[in-house]
């Protein structure tokens, strides 16, 4: 077991470390913001599809990289110091509304570029459906931070107590624990199983066809043998190990209290071990793939997002990671005609 010294030591340097990382999130995410409104200025519904998307994940990742520093922590509880009001709508916002939008945002954006990579439609994406599943999203979060927060979570000092957050704390955690395992594991690893099935088999049937460009056979290939590595890896590695981490939580909850122990310390070492091969795979990747694509490498606001998703410390960080590492390349490509008429026509 640590001793008092130890977890007051720990959180003294964790402390101090939060400050400058988060200042580099921000940085990150404003120049991300600015570069696509420059890019876009005059006339936003010229802004593509994927820029969207990313303009959207970059706005959560900085509600979540300003809010945070604010925090400092007492007996192993962190505090939000910052008034009434700033405790009761920012703080929970940025535990609740921010995370999972930003985690839904990623999940839609890969999706979206998956569909690009695979399926070869006639036409673009339509913007009306993209800009209603983003704010679809936020709806929901915001839907489920109402269900959940508590706002007798703040005392008498117009501080909040991380551990008072949640109305009917036993059935809500519960709840809270489920919702955030679909969201990290189970779907992440079933949205990449179809995927990784489906781009294979598009393989397998335009292996003869020599008219596809060299460039999308590449992208293709890459994103097969990323996505099997991902896929063991959540199935081996991050899927058990935070399932696992769940159960103690809850057990030590209704055993001792959500933070009645130093158990909470342990436990979250077995939870970044856990997902320490996936994340080393992710960084990995975005190396070679900077190395790789010269697209890559000029397009430079989805580094700015992948660094900064590195930075976060929440739920969206291995969402984030494994299905944007995927692909490689930069802004996927919009066919204006499907593959199959395509390689048809160049044969005739």
């Amino acid at each position: 077991m640590f001793s008092n010294e130890a977890d007051d030591e720990f959180l003294y340097w964790f402390s101090r470390i939060v400050y400058p990382f988060f200042s580099i999130g921000i940085i990150g995410n404003l120049l991300i913001i600015i570069y696509h409104m420059h890019q876009n200025w005059g006339d936003l519904r010229k802004m593509s599809s994927y820029n969207f998307f990313i303009m959207q994940l970059a706005f959560a990742d900085l509600v979540v990289c300003v809010t945070t520093p604010a925090m400092r922590y007492e007996e192993q509880k962190p505090v939000f110091q910052a008034g009434h009001f700033t405790c009761k709508y920012i703080r929970p916002s940025t535990l609740l509304v921010a995370p999972m939008a930003s985690c839904w945002i990623l999940v839609g954006l890969s999706y979206f570029r998956y569909l690009v990579l695979r399926h070869n439609f006639n036409g673009k994406i339509s913007k009306i459906h993209i800009t209603i599943v983003c704010f679809a999203f936020w709806f929901l979060s915001a839907v489920y931070y109402y269900m959940a927060f508590d706002s007798n979570g703040i005392n008498e000092n117009d501080q909040c107590d991380y551990g008072k957050i949640y109305k009917n704390m036993d059935a809500m955690l519960v709840f809270v624990f489920v919702f955030e395992r679909f969201l990290d594991c189970f779907l992440p690893t079933i949205l990449m199983t179809i995927c990784f099935r489906s781009i294979r088999n598009h393989i397998m049937e335009h292996a003869a066809v020599a008219i596809i460009p060299v460039q999308m056979r590449m992208r293709r290939l890459r994103a097969v043998q990323t996505l099997k590595w991902l896929i063991i890896c959540y199935v081996f590695f991050v899927f058990p190990g935070r399932t696992l981490v769940t159960i103690f939580r809850l057990m030590n909850h209704f055993k001792v209290g959500f933070h009645g122990e130093k158990d909470e310390l342990i436990l979250d070492v077995v939870y970044h071990c856990m997902l320490f091969c996936i994340n080393l795979n992710n960084m990995v990747n975005v190396f070679i793939f900077l190395r790789m694509d010269n697209q890559f490498r000029q397009f430079l606001s989805t580094p700015f997002v992948r660094f900064g998703l590195f930075l976060r410390c929440n739920v969206a960080v291995p969402v984030g990671n494994a299905f944007n590492c995927c692909v490689g390349g930069a802004q996927p490509e919009e066919p204006e005609a499907p593959l199959d008429v395509i390689v048809n026509q160049n044969h005739e």
